[in-house]
């Protein structure tokens, strides 16, 4: 799995934004400053731009609740979604999604992941998700 995770971040560049248990949140910041900080970084948003999109973007996935906790305080379920909306905001991203049912416990499709991919709804925003053969009943479980 690692192989075709290094092979994917070549071919993708600055596109690749994964969503893996291997790249965490940064610890001292809120799950709202997480997300925040992407496009504060690469496009240079203002702190009130960021304010506005940030809250936009967790009243979308009714995520608000959570805007001021730490990773530590996540379910992985949570934690699982939050990086996903981290990884959404690299302009053009390809969200490159590892082995999403090692990341969330007690899920057995992919249907609530397909959902939020959705309800991205970006421009130029991509999902790739990469699993083990040996789960390609639950991958394939909800009709996708």
């Amino acid at each position: 799995m690692a192989s075709a995770l290094a092979v994917l971040r070549a071919e993708l560049g600055p596109r690749y934004a994964p969503v893996s248990a291997d790249v965490p949140l940064l610890s001292n910041l809120s799950v709202f400053q997480n997300i925040a900080l992407i496009r504060q970084y690469h496009e240079r948003l203002t702190a009130e731009d960021s304010y506005r999109d940030t809250n936009a973007l967790l009243e979308r996935f009714e995520l608000c609740h959570l805007a001021g906790k730490r990773s530590f305080e996540l379910s992985d379920r949570d934690l699982f979604f939050v990086k996903l909306l981290r990884a959404s905001q690299r302009k053009e991203a390809a969200i490159v999604i590892d082995r999403p049912f090692a990341q969330i416990e007690n899920m057995h499709t992919l249907a609530p992941i397909r959902k939020a991919l959705q309800l991205l709804d970006f421009p130029g925003v991509e999902g790739i998700i990469l699993g083990y053969e040996w789960n390609r009943g639950r991958y394939e479980s909800d009709g996708q």
